[in-house]
């Protein structure tokens, strides 16, 4: 199979504005999902599946039909990936926003938003296991850079090539390639490969 266009079943949702979704894929240290894209890159293919990505976005659109505001925002995923080189991954996830603000796939801004996720996996590229649960009133994220204030009780580590993060209640520290701090009402953090490739 072809490591860059996967396996796609289920459905997808028929909305105006429906934008493809990213790869499944939480915002945590390891190396895993970068080096299987470097192997596909190379030539080397990854097995990759979606067992869905469902897309809602902008159920309703403003009132001057600007697409980068939209009032009302779900999407669910949930896949997975295994190479040669970084190592086997999955996880999946769902998120709903109130309002949300976002004139280019770099910068999003969100308001009144709850999420839950998960992703497990381990490989060359590192380990990772872990969940995250929360609800945020704003959060903010532009390039690498990515803040939030609300609640959450996310719980997990990941170490790798990339760095170490732990969160355990929602208190947590990322150290490497993403820095940050995390707390039970929000938090702040920067991943240097993401925001340097923004430039």
């Amino acid at each position: 199979m072809d490591g860059g266009e996967g396996i796609t079943t289920g459905m997808k949702a028929k909305v105006p504005g429906y934008k493809k979704p990213q790869k499944v894929k939480a915002n945590f240290q390891h190396l895993i999902h970068t080096l299987n894209d470097q192997a596909d890159r190379e030539g080397i293919k990854t097995a990759r599946g979606n067992l869905w990505n469902v897309n809602n976005e902008a159920l309703v659109r403003s009132v001057n039909g600007d697409d980068g505001v939209q009032f009302g925002s779900v999407s669910t995923t949930m896949g997975g990936s295994a190479g040669w080189i970084g190592g086997a991954i999955a996880g999946g996830g769902g998120e709903v926003s109130a309002f949300r603000i976002s004139d280019n796939p770099d910068e999003e801004t969100k308001f009144l938003s709850a999420g839950i996720g998960a992703e497990f996996g381990a490989g060359v590229g590192g380990f990772v296991a872990g969940v995250s649960v929360g609800g945020d009133l704003v959060s903010v994220r532009k390039g690498g850079f990515r803040a939030n204030v609300g609640g959450n009780l996310n719980t997990g580590v990941s170490l790798g090539a990339g760095g170490v993060e732990a969160n355990v209640g929602g208190f947590g520290l990322a150290v490497g390639k993403k820095m940050g701090i995390n707390t039970p009402i929000g938090g702040v953090s920067f991943d240097l490969e993401e925001g340097c490739s923004n430039q």
